[in-house]
């Protein structure tokens, strides 16, 4: 019994200076991967430093060659284009605007399409049996074009825009006019012909549409 015991209390020992010596290691292992971590971001640091800020988009100019900058209303969404170009949908005038990738200006639509219905939110006992938190209000515009809410591009370069407080979803061909609408404008509902704040637009592979 002695024995089996004293060579037990070897064996663990044995186990113990291996787990330890195991432990070091990883230690030691750790130390140096922190070291080299540092360096890999030092290194990335460098790295950034040597990209050029690029200004965008381009500096707008007047008619006469002067500068001026741009104005934006609240830029709800982004999409890109077949093309590469970039579409920007914001509340305020000419709510669609495209740029190329250098920041050039393009073009610009959408004025009088958008509407300037705000979405406010409907307190519970105000609300009807069944009826949503949120509703659009009609009257003195906070901004231009104020039911912007998405703009997406899908798989044949058709450009889908939404109109939240408008309760309508737009297809454009990639000119941009308009070749189909979902929902009835100006009328918020539940069934097949009507929305009640729609807020984006998603295609599958097979082409079926699916609007929120």
């Amino acid at each position: 019994m002695k024995s089996l015991k004293m060579i037990g209390k070897g064996k663990w020992g044995m186990r113990f200076g291996r787990l330890s010596l195991f432990v070091l290691s990883a230690m030691l292992y750790q130390c140096s991967s922190g070291v080299d971590q540092v360096s890999e971001v030092e290194q990335v640091g460098e790295i950034d430093q040597e990209y050029e800020q690029v200004a965008w988009p381009m500096q707008a100019t007047t008619l006469v060659g002067t500068p001026s900058p741009w104005y934006f209303g609240e830029v709800v969404a982004a999409a890109t284009t077949q093309d590469g170009n970039l579409l920007v949908f914001h509340r305020g005038a000419h709510p669609i605007m495209e740029f190329d990738l250098e920041g050039k200006f393009l073009r610009s639509w959408g004025d009088g399409l958008i509407s300037e219905g705000k979405v406010t939110g409907v307190e519970l006992q105000d609300r009807g049996p069944g009826a949503s938190g949120y509703t659009a209000v009609y009257g003195p515009p906070g901004c231009y074009s104020c039911g912007a809410h998405s703009i997406r591009v899908d798989q044949k370069g058709n450009i889908w825009v939404v109109d939240a407080t408008a309760h309508v979803v737009f297809k454009m061909n990639s000119q941009g006019h308009i070749i189909q609408q979902f929902g009835t404008k100006g009328v918020p509902g539940t069934d097949s012909s009507h929305f009640n704040l729609p807020t984006d637009v998603a295609f599958s592979p097979n082409g079926d549409i699916y609007i929120s």
